[in-house]
């Protein structure tokens, strides 16, 4: 197959994702193989396929598609959302699929995050090793067909699973800053201010990849400082602040103060375990005490995870956890596909 791969593009594979610099670490044809590799070890008929705003975004999701049509699979198109949604779409279809963003990387990165059905993600343990190899034989399946393309719009969907359940009239009157910093929560946000009785202001709503107004990590001090400063200048409940491609969230309370996640974890286990005594939650050893303790109070079963969504997931599929969180703002819900937000 002729197809020329950047010197370095085994640098992009990592244990729990494909990511680095574009065209550097990974490029079109990167995209294209993987997604031929993908196919042909899973033996998959549909993948599906959003992606994230990033300037490299749209070539190497064109690249990926060819690359599963080319190995006779059909392509799913989702288009630009969170890689929640995208994880939504594999689990709730049980269909194998792809997110094309760099997460809260810099904007010269991008990459590849492939899960299986059911929104298993794949590992460098469970299949991205395997995916290389392939690559690096160029040896691949040829379909008696090649696949065919179909584009949807899935929001509304994920807008109806996730808000289920939630008692709109008891946020009521609640003003919260939410900075999405020119990423994929601009897509997010309008279907919670349509349907949450809250008062939003949105920071940089306008999808850009070369991120403009801050870095993508909404974790770090230094990128948290516009979101503080509105909050401190107005009156607010709190403030969020979301990734790249919106997996990762930053809690800033009403005096402009960060919140470690461990304690934000530390009030949804509570809360949870009113509703499900004596339930597991899994915690990792980054985790402030403050986690660990809480789940012991309320009469959880605190269950060790790695850390790293990847391994999270798997530990709370093969031990039945409720919830787990971890200190990147990563939180992670069992009845939601094990998906992060």
């Amino acid at each position: 197959m002729d197809k020329i791969l950047p010197p370095n593009f085994e640098r992009s594979f990592k244990q729990a994702d494909i990511r680095g610099v574009h065209v550097i670490e990974i490029d079109d044809d990167v995209a294209y193989l993987v997604a031929r590799a993908f196919v042909d070890r899973g033996g998959y008929t549909k993948v599906a396929v959003g992606y994230d705003m990033r300037l490299s975004s749209p070539s190497l999701v064109e690249a990926f598609m060819r690359g599963v049509e080319d190995a006779g699979a059909d392509v799913l198109l989702i288009g630009l959302v969170t890689t929640p949604m995208l994880y939504f779409v594999s689990g709730s279809e049980q269909i194998a699929g792809v997110m094309v963003t760099a997460s809260h990387s810099p904007a010269q990165y991008n990459g590849l995050k492939l899960v299986e059905p059911g929104a298993v993600p794949l590992t460098d343990a469970t299949g991205l090793k395997d995916i290389l190899r392939r690559i690096k034989q160029g040896k691949f399946n040829e379909p008696e067909k090649r696949g065919k393309r179909k584009a949807r719009v899935v929001t509304k969907a994920f807008q109806k699973h996730v808000l289920s359940g939630i008692n709109v009239k008891s946020l009521q009157g609640l003003k919260l800053a939410a900075d999405v910093g020119n990423g994929m929560a601009s897509v997010l946000m309008p279907l919670l201010q349509e349907k949450l009785a809250i008062d939003f202001t949105v920071l940089f709503p306008e999808l850009d990849g070369r991120f403009p107004n801050r870095a993508s990590d909404p974790t770090l001090s230094r990128n948290q400082r516009q979101l503080k400063k509105v909050i401190k200048e107005g009156s607010y409940d709190f403030g969020i602040g979301f990734d790249g491609d919106s997996d990762r969230i930053a809690f800033i309370d009403e005096k402009g103060t960060y919140i470690n996640s461990a304690v934000i974890g530390a009030l949804l286990a509570e809360r949870m375990l009113r509703t499900h005594p004596g339930a597991k939650i899994g915690y990792t050893n980054l985790d402030s005490l403050i986690f660990l303790e809480t789940i012991k109070k309320c009469g959880g079963k605190p269950v060790p995870v790695r850390v790293g969504h990847a391994f999270i997931k798997e530990t709370m599929r093969k031990k039945d956890v409720l919830f787990s969180a971890e200190h990147s703002g990563h939180f992670y819900f069992k009845d939601y596909f094990t998906l992060t937000q």
